[in-house]
């Protein structure tokens, strides 16, 4: 029997195809996998018509063969209806890996397998909203086989919550399922993350503070059992957390900076981070006026009504705690605790850029209601910005820090 943990809309997802308004045909790199290179380098029916669109770049991982994208960024097989003719011509089997798969996503542990979605999709982002809860994530499968596996630890399979069986929540907030006492340490740290995000007791910036700082602890902590104290550090930050009253992340109060000073910030990683899209036409639409205003901002005047947005911006807390819940899962995978670090940085960095562009057109539309549309198609622009971009944040951060890791103070800046 498979084991599957999954995101609870994951089945039900299926592509718009021609009549999405976001296009993932255009505005990024879309790599030809080898397979897929060599069926096209075979195809006899049309010698040469696919791999003459294909180009070679040389990277840290080698050379990779990538589509040749127009002058809009915009793949040359993307036709008028909006549908990728390789999969209307010769099958969706010809298609390359990344196109066949998006926004699926999937991540393998032993005999354990998950399956997640990314938020790089407006339909994702149109499912989640629908969530009138929280998002859960499933398990399927049988523990037997991950034991044998030996990803369970047959001194604690007996204290396995009975509640952990097939289709049923194992990561949403309340479950209280004891994920940590079956699956490696890294497991145990991403539960207490999604727990905390999903805990509503706290405001929802708070939570993400919270877990950043539990992650930074695991990160400083030394000596033998290192893997088995994080998993300790792991529930024990997270139960601080959930008794925490709404309003305090500790050390906040010690860290707090001005409004004006937390804006200015923002406002320049906004403008850095966009810089490169601003003016691609697959961007352009949704970034291009509220850059401009970006550069003339003056804070001491916007700081004013930055409260009155956030308040405005609160309606959507559900529909971006359900989106970071789903980053998380599909991203804070790694053994390493610096990549883990920077995974949920690059997801909090979405959410603050999501946040600001709101503000940015709340200001241009005379701070009138914000529109779910606006919302969304930030959410979009930005995971796929951001998100497929990690190894440019790194450089980013590492440039602008001397190191990829941010300081609390940092984080504090960005989420006030």
């Amino acid at each position: 029997m498979k084991n599957i943990l999954k995101l609870e809309i994951y089945d039900g997802f299926r592509c718009t195809g021609g009549s999405c308004d976001f296009t993932c045909c255009e505005g990024w790199d879309i790599v030809v996998d080898d397979a897929t290179n060599k069926k096209w380098e075979t195809k006899s029916e049309h010698p040469g018509y696919l791999v003459r669109q294909v180009i070679s770049k040389q990277g840290d991982a080698g050379t990779q063969n990538f589509i040749k994208m127009g002058p809009r960024k915009c793949c040359p097989f993307l036709n008028e209806s909006g549908l990728c003719s390789i999969c209307e011509e010769f099958g969706e089997d010809y298609m390359p890996e990344t196109c066949r798969k998006f926004p699926r996503q999937e991540n393998r542990f032993g005999k354990l397998r998950e399956f997640s979605l990314s938020c790089g999709c407006p339909e994702v982002v149109e499912m989640i909203n629908r969530i009138s809860g929280q998002i859960k994530i499933e398990f399927e499968g049988d523990r037997d086989t991950l034991l044998c596996e030996g990803m369970i630890d047959a001194g604690q399979s007996d204290t396995v919550s009975p509640t952990a069986h097939s289709g049923q929540s194992v990561f949403s907030h309340g479950t209280n399922v004891p994920m940590r006492e079956y699956l490696p340490p890294a497991y145990a740290i991403r539960e207490a993350i999604l727990n905390m995000i999903q805990n509503r007791e706290i405001p929802i910036l708070e939570r993400f503070y919270s877990a950043f700082n539990m992650l930074l602890n695991i990160k400083n902590q030394s000596g033998a059992n290192e893997e088995s104290a994080a998993a300790e550090e792991a529930g024990a930050t997270e139960e601080s957390s959930a008794a925490k009253e709404p309003g305090g992340t500790g050390e906040k109060g010690g860290h707090e900076n001005t409004i004006r000073a937390s804006i200015t910030e923002i406002n320049d990683l906004f403008l850095d981070v966009v810089q490169n899209y601003r003016n691609e036409e697959s961007f352009g639409y949704y970034l291009h006026d509220i850059a401009e205003l970006a550069e003339t901002l003056e804070t001491d005047a916007v700081s004013a009504v930055w409260d009155a947005f956030k308040a405005e911006f609160s309606h959507y807390d559900r529909l971006l705690e359900n989106c970071m819940v789903s980053k998380v899962f599909g991203t804070c995978v790694s053994d390493d605790i610096e990549e883990m670090i920077m995974s949920f940085q690059m997801a909090v960095t979405e959410y603050v850029m999501v946040r600001y562009s709101c503000f940015l057109i709340w200001l241009i539309n005379g701070k009138k209601k914000i529109e779910y549309d606006d919302v969304r198609d930030y959410i979009v622009a930005y995971s796929r910005i951001i998100g497929y971009n990690i190894e440019g944040m790194k450089e980013f951060w590492d440039e602008r820090f001397e190191k990829t890791v941010w300081e609390p103070g940092y984080m504090l800046q960005l989420i006030s």
